[in-house]
């Protein structure tokens, strides 16, 4: 099937005719003219992220103009032919940036603009390769074209694949996931829009997702499939190559004012940049400037006098914009999605404008060679680099920023970079070099080589059938939820059919959740909430979780048991016996509802013997069986996020009559109007702890306005945040700065503590498990000893 290119009326005038200079079966194999020495090279036909260029001509050499067959096709078009010097080095860049972002995200925030980096040198690429075929034959061939780029893709991403889900298998947990749709998507390349239907987020989840990364390949074989036809169109429907540019901008200004006015600050941006109608700005961005540069009358303005002079300090601006970018703006910015990209993309083009026409420094150092090897094997590295990085961790647990995470972070960069030479050596370039289907044979071939001459084929054999079936039994048994996930949604359940429990139900499922965390720490198997875990709670503002709210029916404290059980991040505080109060709609009503005279003399014989109690701010805090001074536990309010309900079981143990306002996806723009409800209602205690920002990073505006809400009676603890993520660094510099300002807050340093156990963490590496629930208590505990004894 083609697509003839009709634009011309055959009786035109037209250019001199040129002989034929390249076979009749497509633009991938290319030849000098007879006068000259033949030199035929095999076209490197790269893809979408990594597009090589077809074929090179001995420097200054250019095959004589082509009448095209049939007489279509405009007149105006005579793109250039042959590899475009420097390109790899371009590949190089974006390769390292997404690198960088995907494994130590502060460093570079913005690294994931290498992906728009791609995207811009594939419009540019695929554009000019059908440019070629219009120029050569008047029209296009779409099979051949799609046959192509199924030819370029395919077998590396399948082995990727296939590699990835046995290895997964064999580990087990929650990288398997979703893998089944993870595994259409990608081999469908629909992953984009899969992952959009299926809620997903490619910002924040609860679970590793091992093909995050191939969105982006799912974007360019959309781009590669529609692109063809909506070409034709563009040259059938303008006479001059300013309409073409300008119409093929125009497609990727419009894409770019879709994304900006799609994009809500503050709420997920996954469908935004997840999507093809609203990421196409780099992609346009590339294929409008390969149109410019086939007008052989201005070639993009690469020939004037202002751009030769200027080249150098265009580049040099390039660079330095791209480098900002990628420095300063994370993914969290609204600046990203209204604009940033697009500014990204532009610069891209200045790069690739800067290797063309001559020789420059920039072409130069595009074309060293150990940027070019990056560059070329940059696919690869692209699909390995990901899949490597979650099973590493995975493996063996690590803190970003450690020295132990270092060594787990060099091994998976080692490793990828392996993978993708060995797949770029045995699979990639043979199958450029022989195609498709003879490479098949050839494979084949070689595995029915007799026993007796080499074990080496049948062993492969086996080891392949193997991996298939492990694949589709890993498809087959794949979780739909992530432990987290299953964890988060019973413990809100749990919470809301315990209110009205009593004090001796709480204590006692908590005690069985810590317990059963120890063992399960102990043998190594998974953690995560237990359904008999009673704690006490009852649901409250909105639908979230709140509990506690029950007194402790025999009047025992804690201490007894935490002695008994023995474990340090499972202790009790020890002090909160014989309490019965909850706040009520005010503070002064909250002394007097809830308790009885009884409960009266009870709280005061405990507060006249506990040794050691100091008051802050209105609150005694007395020593736990550790010696931290901590409040009373019914005077404990936890609001935050699904942070807060996956340790809720470690805090219930450590603090008996806590209660929570805590609800998944919780933001801190939400923290202030369900504080001030919970003040009125008579929900919000003296003493709270604050999670929030896990999903999205601090607003340090809400979280000041938050603290404002609280007022000076209350003391807080504002927990900081552990997420890998670009916003990690600067949300808790800014969570201790505005923590400062306030007398009655302490930051609970969760960051610093949990780095230093990354195994206490559950598979998405985020939310504790059942050892780490415990060690968040105890981060709270040691939080408010600080702020009891600052005084």
């Amino acid at each position: 099937m083609s697509l003839p290119v009709h634009r011309d009326d055959p009786s035109a005038p037209r250019r001199a005719s040129r002989p034929s200079a390249r076979p009749a079966d497509g633009p991938e194999m290319l030849r000098a003219p007879a006068r000259t020495h033949e030199r035929r090279l095999t076209a490197d036909r790269g893809p979408d992220l990594l597009e090589r260029g077809e074929t090179a001509y001995p420097q200054g050499s250019r095959p004589a103009p082509q009448r095209r067959r049939g007489g279509r096709g405009p007149r105006d078009l005579d793109p250039r032919p042959g590899i475009i010097p420097g390109l790899d080095g371009i590949r190089a860049i974006a390769i390292i940036a997404v690198l960088i972002f995907h494994f130590t995200p502060t460093v570079l925030p913005g690294g994931y603009l290498g992906v728009d980096v791609f995207f811009v040198l594939s419009g540019f690429l695929i554009t000019t390769l059908l440019l070629r075929e219009v120029d050569r034959k008047g029209r296009i061939d779409l099979l051949g074209f799609w046959r192509r780029r199924a030819r370029r893709l395919l077998p590396a991403l399948v082995l990727v694949v296939v590699t990835t889900v046995t290895v997964a298998r064999l580990i087990g947990g929650d990288l398997l996931v979703g893998i089944g749709r993870q595994a259409l998507g990608a081999l469908t390349f629909t992953t984009n829009w899969l992952e959009i239907a299926a809620g997903a987020s490619y910002f924040h989840s609860t679970s590793p997702i091992l093909f995050v990364n191939f969105w982006s390949l799912a974007v360019e074989e959309q781009f590669y499939l529609l692109w063809p036809v909506s070409l034709v169109l563009v040259l059938a429907l303008t006479r001059t190559a300013r309409q073409r540019v300008i119409a093929v901008a125009a497609i990727g200004l419009a894409s770019a004012v879709a994304m900006a006015a799609l994009y809500t600050p503050g709420e997920d941006a996954t469908r935004v940049y997840y999507g093809t109608d609203t990421h196409l700005m780099g992609l346009m961005a590339g294929a409008a400037f390969a149109l410019a540069w086939a007008d052989p009358r201005s070639r993009a303005g690469l020939r004037s006098r202002a751009w030769r002079r200027w080249r150098g300090v265009a580049v040099l601006g390039a660079c330095v914009m791209l480098a900002a970018l990628m420095r300063w703006m994370s993914d969290t910015s609204a600046l990203t999605f209204r604009g940033g990209i697009l500014l990204a993309s532009l610069a891209t083009v200045v790069l690739i404008a800067g290797l063309l026409e001559s020789p420059s420094l920039w072409r130069r150092l595009a074309e060293l060679r150990p940027v070019t090897w990056l560059g070329e094997r940059s696919y690869g590295i692209y699909l390995w680099h990901w899949p490597v990085l979650i099973i590493m961790g995975a493996l063996v647990p690590f803190a970003p920023g450690t020295g132990h995470g270092a060594v787990v972070l060099g091994t998976a960069l080692a490793i990828t970079l392996g993978l993708s030479a060995l797949s770029y050596r045995f699979l990639e370039q043979p199958v450029r070099q022989l195609g498709l289907r003879a490479s098949i044979r050839r494979f084949f071939g070689w595995l029915a080589t007799p026993w007796q001459e080499s074990k080496g084929p049948r062993i492969i054999a086996a080891l392949l059938a193997l991996m298939l079936i492990a694949t589709v039994v890993a498809v087959a048994t794949a979780p739909d939820k992530s432990a987290t996930q299953t964890q988060i949604e019973e413990t809100e359940a749990r919470l809301a059919r315990g209110a009205g429990t009593d004090g001796a139900d709480e204590a006692s499922g908590a005690k069985e959740s810590a317990d059963a965390g120890a063992a399960a720490g102990a043998a190594g198997g998974d953690v995560r909430g237990l359904d008999g875990a009673a704690m006490g709670g009852g649901l409250g503002l909105d639908g979230e979780v709140a509990g506690g709210a029950g007194a402790k029916a025999d009047g025992k404290d804690g201490s007894d048991e935490n002695a008994d059980s023995g474990k340090d991040s499972g202790k009790d505080s020890g002090k909160d016996s014989g309490k019965a109060d909850e706040k009520s709609g005010t503070d002064d009503a909250a002394s007097d509802e809830g308790k009885d005279d009884e409960g009266k003399d009870k709280d005061a014989d405990a507060k006249d013997a506990a040794p050691g109690a100091v008051t802050v701010n209105g609150s005694e805090f007395t020593p736990d069986a550790e010696d931290l001074l901590v409040p009373d536990s019914a005077t404990m309010t936890a609001i935050g996020d699904s942070l807060v309900v996956t340790s809720a079981d470690g805090l219930t143990y450590r603090f008996s009559d806590i209660n929570y306002l805590a609800k998944s996806n919780r933001k801190w723009a939400d923290a202030e109007p369900l504080i001030t409800a919970g003040i009125a209602e008579g929900a919000v205690r003296d003493n709270v702890v604050l999670h929030l920002g896990s999903n999205a990073g601090v607003d340090e505006k809400a979280l000041r306005r938050t603290l404002e809400a609280l007022g000076p009676d209350r003391n807080v603890v504002v927990m900081d945040l552990y997420v890998v993520s670009s916003f990690t660094d600067s949300s808790n510099k800014a969570i201790r700065e505005i923590v400062a300002d306030f007398p009655n807050a302490v930051v609970g340093r969760w960051n610093a503590t949990i780095s230093e156990q990354p195994e206490a963490l559950q598979a998405d590496k985020v939310h504790p498990d059942i050892e780490g629930m415990h060690v968040y208590a105890e981060v709270v505990a040691e939080a408010f000893d600080e702020l009891a004894r600052r005084g």
